[in-house]
């Protein structure tokens, strides 16, 4: 069935939470929306023309009259306050504001206006207000701390000051055992996290056939707070939904942890007598709740519940933050681990490789008598020993290799192929093409030690006679390409070792990408691609 645009707005103004009403020009009510209707009890045909002066407390109703005969006739918007009789005959002071409607001759033809409940406009402009200074606090603070767990406390500490807290507790949910654990205790503006032993607090959800009154749409929907209060020897609560429902037993055997009482005796020996739950929500699923508790039970206005609401938020925030932040640090120390198992491997290993090599080409030419190649050869197996004890030392602390602090990344490759080569049967050739451009420190000797765990893999495993290494600098990029003679290998085996994973990795710190190409007796090619970064927009590592 058709309706008109009329009818439409009609059945929009009827449903909307406010009380709203239409007037002619002269004054008179034409038109009060469902709700005014109910509010007040009267009938429309009660309520129009001038019949809802009888909702007007009669020591306003004078002074009302003055306001809305002012503004007729000066055809002007207008507020008043008066008092509004309810249905159940009690007055509440209501914010009464006209606006006309004005013709094309200028002349008014219709009026229209609404009717606030000042104490919820307070509450609302309170909530405002509230939530406007807890989040400019916040703000700040998260400028000042560098350590989540102070953003958490201060966060904790403003909902305490706002609603007149004794403490708080911190509730969240362990999606391993789908229970809720109090992981955080705000106490005399100090946080405290893991308050308790590991599964002391612990609150199973009901589900199922264990459903609660109030704990299981706590948990599944979190549409309202939970007031809980001790007495007689118990915990009652109830669902904060305006309807001021029953209260029912805290527990009534539906919430797991026979702990979790432990933790109410406690509460109430230090004075506390109510509390206040309020959800906290990811990705709008509840994920835990904020337990505020009072020493003495307070009278909790919506607005109160509203900013606790928009301030568990904020916790929830912090909360991820904080979780974020030490992820973060555990990666970062994972970093660290494996930076230095590169770093170790990269150079103690592959010394150790040098030196073995050079003590073999001692041992073949104490074989053949030639007692002047031994000494050389033990001479550099000691130097390679040396200098491996100090970039493995250097590895450590971050610092960068010797061989490029002292000469260029091309320099320090040629050095590097003569001295792991010399005295083997293993002929190195390197080749650079292209003008080289500043790249960072970090990435220089990632590129160093690359081409040195390559190359060590060569003489231990490959058995090759040649091995040709290319550096090729484009204004784009940077392509090392590595290629040897030797046995080659099956890539689609696992091979034990640090050596391809330490070198993937550090191609990856680089943003470049690498290509291994390898067959039984045909010889390894090895190709690695580095794009530039200019030196002004990186960050020196």
């Amino acid at each position: 069935m058709l309706t008109s645009p009329q009818e439409d707005l009609r059945v929009v103004i009827d449903t909307i939470p406010a009380l709203v009403w239409s007037a002619l020009p002269d004054g008179q009510i034409d038109y009060l929306n469902r709700q005014w209707l109910e509010y007040t009890g009267l009938s429309l045909k009660e309520a129009s023309g001038w019949g809802w002066q009888r909702a007007i407390h009669p020591e306003d109703l004078a002074g009302l009259m003055v306001y809305w005969k002012s503004i007729l006739t000066a055809g002007v918007m207008g507020e008043y306050e008066a008092r509004l009789r309810r249905h159940d005959g009690a007055y509440r002071c209501f914010l009464f504001r006209g606006v006309p409607l004005h013709g094309a001759s200028g002349a008014v033809i219709k009026w229209y206006g609404t009717n606030t409940d000042v104490e919820e406009l307070r509450y609302s402009k309170h909530l405002a207000r509230g939530q406007t200074e807890a989040l400019t606090q916040t703000l700040a603070a998260l400028a000042r701390e560098s350590h989540p767990d102070r953003l958490l406390e201060h966060v904790l500490r403003t909902i305490g000051d706002r609603l007149g807290a004794h403490s708080i507790g911190v509730w969240e949910m362990n999606p391993s055992t789908e229970k809720v654990e109090l992981v955080g205790n705000c106490e005399g503006g100090r946080l405290d996290m893991n308050p308790v032993p590991e599964g002391a607090s612990v609150m199973q959800p009901p589900s199922g056939s264990e459903a609660h009154p109030v704990w299981t749409e706590f948990f599944t929907r979190g549409w309202h707070c939970v007031a809980g209060k001790f007495e007689n020897g118990g915990a009652k609560v109830r669902t904060l939904d305006g309807t001021n429902g029953p209260w029912y037993d805290w527990s009534a055997e539906a919430v797991a942890n026979p702990m979790v009482p432990v933790l109410m005796e406690r509460l109430k020996s230090k004075g506390v007598t109510s509390t206040l739950s309020v959800p906290m929500f990811v990705a709008g699923a509840v994920k835990g709740f904020l337990s505020i508790r009072f020493s003495k039970e307070p009278d909790f206005h919506c607005d109160e519940i509203e900013l606790a609401t928009a301030l568990a938020n904020q916790a929830m925030l912090a909360i991820q933050l904080m979780k974020l932040s030490r992820e973060s640090r555990r990666l970062a120390v994972v970093a660290e681990r494996n930076r230095m198992a590169r770093e170790l491997h990269d150079t103690l290993a592959q010394g150790i490789t040098g030196v073995l090599v050079q003590l073999e080409a001692a041992e073949d030419a104490s074989g053949r008598q030639l007692t002047e190649a031994v000494q050389h050869h033990l001479k550099r197996a000691r130097e390679l020993a040396r200098e491996s004890l100090r970039e493995a030392r250097r590895s450590v602390h971050g610092m960068r290799s010797q061989a490029l602090e002292q000469q260029s990344l091309c320099d320090a490759l040629g050095s590097l192929f003569k001295s792991m080569t010399e005295g083997t049967a293993l002929r190195a050739r390197f080749e650079l093409r292209g003008t080289p451009w500043e790249m960072r420190p970090r990435w220089e000797d990632n590129l160093l030690r690359m081409v040195q765990e390559i190359l060590t893999n060569t003489l231990r495993h490959a058995q090759a006679t040649q091995f040709h290494a290319r550096l090729t600098y484009t204004p784009a990029r940077l392509r090392l390409q590595l290629h040897d003679n030797g046995r080659g290998f099956n890539t689609r085996e696992s091979h034990d070792g640090f050596g391809l994973v330490g070198i993937r990795e550090r191609v990856e710190t680089m943003h470049g990408h690498i290509s291994i190409r390898s067959k039984e007796g045909r010889g390894t090619a090895i190709g690695i691609c580095i794009p530039e970064e200019k030196p002004d927009s990186e960050a020196q590592t």
